[in-house]
């Protein structure tokens, strides 16, 4: 690519980020030059996959110019081939974080994360090189429809990165077929976050406990869903299969609605919190969320996807006290977000990746103010676990240990 290219996208790009007088989207095919895919603008932005997506409101745009500066500053790096250095400069590497949708908390984590990661020269914070990753790595956020799609994209060598649920990246792994080959490059980096499952009920209806669920309507999501595997999950661990219920396959929105027209007795919700829909319906006493038992729990806990036990919120479905007189507490599991990282990334790049995200002065800008939805609290991968860690993750690992003790 010659160097009136190079000026030309980041003229582009600057005008995306500053704003323009006509205020025009992004005109250049990512083919064009290094940086151009990485351009955003108010109408949207293409990924290095050519994966995009709407946004149309000012405040969206404000909350993807985090990555879009580190693209910027890719930019102005010298242009060489991979691993090859021009008048001393390091080499530039590319890695991208598929993080959901851009409204999204994730994709504000995903951001985050590519901050302290990132290593453009001239970036006084990376004389302390434990700070940053390694010299040259510029780390770009990715807007895609949903951890599903960043897995296949890893899986097709299309991006580095992703977030994803524990439960789904080890089913795209241990999946036949076609691609099995290329899905067995996922590896874990870190866990990110946990999201609780919830067994939503009819305050109306029978359903007061797991087993109560054989041969009622369940809502459980759509096939290959993240909803779906984690009911089948619950289910398995307490006694039951899908051929034991009536499968529906509604969405929170639709489930409600069949709820409230008796046509469903209960669905499973999987996030981060409960939806405003739910919330609602709880305080009205329209539904009531379904406690799962100690077997179930620690069945499921006893397993390698990192599930663990977590609570239901009191105040909104009170159980009733034991015979002994003592209040329960409504327990459920959650199951952790894994940071996932194509295989193929170098050791020493996901090392100096995950020395950076783990550091203790990069906690500030990672985990942002008080209960920040979008802080990025990062835990080590448990001792025994579905997915394989990166031997980068993993040398990081022992070396942290080691100088704990």
């Amino acid at each position: 690519m010659h160097r009136h290219g190079a000026h030309r996208c980041l003229m582009e790009a600057i005008r995306s980020v500053c704003g323009s007088p006509d205020n025009k989207p992004l005109t250049l095919k990512p083919s064009e030059c290094w940086g151009c895919d990485r351009c955003r603008s108010d109408q949207g932005f293409r990924s290095r996959n050519q994966m995009s997506i709407q946004t149309s409101t000012e405040d969206r745009v404000m909350r993807t110019r985090t990555a879009t500066v580190l693209a910027l500053m890719a930019s102005l790096m010298p242009v060489t081939p991979a691993g090859a250095q021009s008048d001393g400069a390091p080499a530039r590497r590319a890695f991208e974080i598929a993080a959901g949708l851009v409204s999204q908390d994730a994709f504000l984590q995903g951001e985050r994360l590519a901050t302290v990661i990132s290593h453009p020269p001239g970036v006084s914070r990376c004389t302390n090189a434990a700070l940053c990753g390694p010299e040259g790595l510029i780390a770009t956020v990715v807007a895609t429809a949903g951890p599903a799609q960043g897995l296949v994209s890893i899986a097709r060598g299309e991006i580095a990165s992703t977030f994803a649920p524990a439960d789904l990246a080890a089913a795209m792994r241990a999946s036949a077929g076609k691609g099995k080959q290329q899905r067995s490059r996922l590896r874990a980096i870190a866990l990110l976050e946990r999201e609780t499952v919830y067994l939503v009920a009819s305050a109306k209806g029978p359903v007061r406990s797991l087993p109560r669920l054989k041969r009622r309507w369940v809502g459980v999501g759509a096939e290959q869903s993240r909803t779906r595997l984690a009911a089948e999950a619950v289910l398995k661990a307490s006694g039951l299969g899908l051929k034991d219920i009536r499968v529906s396959g509604s969405d929170v929105g639709e489930s409600l609605k069949l709820m409230k027209a008796n046509r469903l007795d209960s669905f499973f919700v999987v996030g981060k919190g409960l939806p405003q829909e739910i919330t609602a319906a709880l305080a009205s006493g329209d539904v009531r969320l379904v406690p799962l038992d100690a077997k179930a729990i620690a069945s499921l806990s006893a397993g390698a996807l990192g599930f663990e036990q977590a609570s239901l919120p009191v105040a909104t479905n009170p159980l009733p006290a034991p015979r002994d007189g003592v209040q329960g507490l409504p327990m459920t599991v959650s199951i952790p977000v894994v940071w996932i990282v194509d295989e193929k990334v170098p050791e020493e790049v996901v090392y100096r990746i995950a020395r950076a995200a783990f550091h203790p002065l990069n906690q500030k800008t990672l985990q942002g103010a008080g209960a920040d939805r979008a802080g990025v609290r990062l835990s080590k991968l448990p001792a025994s676990f579905a997915i394989p860690v990166h031997p980068g993750a993993a040398r990081y690992y022992a070396e942290a240990a080691k100088a704990a003790n």
